[in-house]
């Protein structure tokens, strides 16, 4: 399973009401952990070549679109 603890400063955090997740950007990965069990889902690491800066869900909350430098 991929790492999933940090030591760098979270750009940004989601919560899906919808889905019942937890986003959360730190430098260029984003988490994804199970609101109902406290588990981590999966990782999604180098999205981008610069760290990111934000985040958000969609109206359905089906994509994650995110920004960086």
């Amino acid at each position: 399973m991929h790492n999933f603890s940090d030591d760098n400063p979270i750009a940004a955090a989601k919560f899906s009401e919808v889905r019942l997740e937890i986003y959360v950007a730190g430098e260029r990965s984003i988490k994804v952990w199970d609101a109902r069990t406290g588990k981590p889902v999966r990782a999604l690491s180098n999205v981008f070549n610069s760290d990111i800066t934000c985040m958000e869900l969609e109206s359905t909350h089906r994509k994650l679109i995110g920004g960086s430098h």
